[in-house]
């Protein structure tokens, strides 16, 4: 399910920047934004409209499933030295990031040659070293805190603040016990952050921060902590049949006022990870090895995709209708994925070699004495 999470989440990314087509609520509401979605030009563009509209909430099954994970792990953690997890989690996210954080720079420079010839090298240096400063940035979980800098160096790049601060509370919050008390409570504190911070706290959003998740997470533990039975019984695939098209006009509801917006995150889990179980469900073996493959390359074809998008965003006014933006979306998805296994290919034997150095070997066994 990482693999058709992000693959939506590109999508998501690609089409919500096609000039024309209606905005999501994601990290702001605006009532008109479902007006604009449920209008007739939806039947002239479908894929755009969908994947606009909804696609961003493939990001809240992403941190279900972190948090479905890591609490599979909780003792391990808990007991565990957490300086140590965190430099680990550092060292995964964090070398392909400023290695992606690099070519971005790189990229950008070259469109700025392409369309502007003339441009001085000092832009072009500020061109090419911005990236990498907001990746170092976004990676000490910096700019959730610095107005107006959310989406520098990436747009996409907002999530890796809010995962590193995940990773910095963790055993904090894998210290709550996941009852359906605790989710209740957590949804409600959650809905006064989300209120408070909106009315009060001006520029900025705790929507980009670990805290505006919490429902999300909370509901990944609550799952995780089951027991086998009603673990099975949530994971029925029967559900799936049954109540996508309720959980969709559910979430879509919830889009229509400020107030409800706020409930959205458990209900938009639920719809996807019963769409994404549907979708694996009816697809053939090598369709569901696809998105294997897709969840493995997750994190590169995440950093890299906001990228990719800007060089063929450019080519969408050029043809007429939906089937020249599929084309183009197609086109972005894959040769970002092709540029995501190149970027795996050269880190992984790093990540290797680092896990090597920084492992203490173990003591040597002293020889027995005949």
């Amino acid at each position: 399910m990482k693999g058709l999470s992000i693959l939506f989440i590109s999508f998501h990314n690609f089409a919500h920047w096609i000039p024309g087509i209606p905005q999501e609520n994601e990290f702001n509401f605006t009532s008109s934004n479902l007006s604009e979605f449920l209008d007739a030009r939806f039947f002239e563009f479908p894929i755009d409209y969908f994947f606009s509209f909804f696609g961003h909430y493939g990001v809240q099954l992403f941190i279900f499933f972190s948090a479905y994970s890591y609490f599979k792990k909780r003792e391990e953690i808990l007991h565990g030295n957490h300086l140590i997890f965190l430099r680990n989690r550092f060292i995964k996210i964090g070398i392909p990031f400023l290695m992606i954080a690099v070519l971005t720079g790189v990229i950008r420079v070259l469109l700025d040659l392409w369309d502007e010839p003339d441009t001085s090298f000092a832009e072009h240096c500020s061109t090419l070293f911005a990236p990498l400063l907001w990746g170092v940035a976004k990676i000490f979980c910096l700019t959730p805190f610095m107005d107006g800098r959310e989406y520098a160096g990436q747009g996409p790049w907002w999530f890796i603040s809010m995962i590193m601060m995940f990773y910095l509370i963790l055993p904090l919050l894998l210290r709550i016990k996941p009852s359906v008390k605790n989710l209740l409570i957590v949804n409600l504190v959650s809905f006064a952050m989300l209120y408070l911070s909106d009315t009060y706290l001006g520029w900025f959003n705790i929507r980009f921060t670990v805290m505006g998740h919490l429902p999300e997470i909370f509901f990944g533990f609550f799952i995780a902590n089951l027991g086998l039975k009603q673990s099975k019984r949530f994971d029925n695939a029967k559900y799936a049949y049954l109540s996508i098209i309720p959980l969709f006009a559910l979430l879509t509801f919830l889009n229509s006022s400020l107030l409800l917006w706020y409930l959205t995150a458990i209900p938009a889990t639920i719809a996807f990870y019963y769409l994404f179980k549907l979708i694996l469900k009816i697809s053939g073996k090598r369709i569901s090895n696809i998105f294997y493959l897709l969840g493995s390359l997750s994190l590169y074809i995440f950093l890299i995709n906001g990228l990719i998008r800007e060089v063929f965003i450019r080519f969408t006014p050029r043809g007429p209708g939906q089937l020249w933006h599929l084309v183009l979306l197609i086109a972005s998805f894959t040769v970002t994925v092709f540029i995501s296994a190149l970027c795996f290919r050269v880190d992984k034997p790093i990540q290797a070699r680092l896990k090597t150095i920084l492992t203490p070997a173990a003591p040597a066994t002293p020889a027995r004495r005949l």
